[in-house]
Parts: structure tokens; sequence; C-alpha cells
């Protein structure tokens, strides 16, 4: 788990660089990262008897990638 902290981290300063110096927007990357988010939704959803073996919630599972998302993430709601 520690490994994936460090991940994730690292992703977080590298996003906030390339905002920082406009190498990437959030406009951009949010619009980029829909198509990735519908495939991991696409996965859980293939593989929702594997997390019913584990006693997962496979749907839950698929919001919750959602939710954890940074903000600049999620669409500004219109």
């Amino acid at each position: 788990m520690y490994q994936e902290e460090a991940h994730h981290a690292f992703g977080e300063r590298i996003l906030a660089r390339a905002f920082a110096t406009g190498a990437a927007s959030p406009a951009d990357l949010r619009e980029r990262a829909q198509d990735y988010l519908a495939l991991a939704h696409e996965m859980v959803t293939t593989l929702c008897d594997l997390f019913a073996d584990i006693d997962e919630d496979a749907a839950a599972w698929a919001s919750d990638a959602t939710a954890r998302m940074p903000g600049w993430f999620r669409a500004p709601r219109p």
C-alpha cells in the first residue's frame, strides 16, 4: 500500500507542476480522462463476479473510483 500511496503522491506533484507551468490544463486532462474512467467502469462491471467472490460490491467500487478523483477531474456542473 505504501508504494501505491507514493505513486499517487508522485502523480499529484507532476500534475501540479504541469498545471503551474501551463504544460497541461485541468480541462484538457478532464476531457481526455473520461475514456479511461469509462474503461475502468467497464472493467469493474465485467469482473463483477470476481468482486462478489471477495465480498465486494462492484458498483460501489466503481462509484468510489470516480468519487476519489481530484476536484479538477470531475466535470463542472452546468
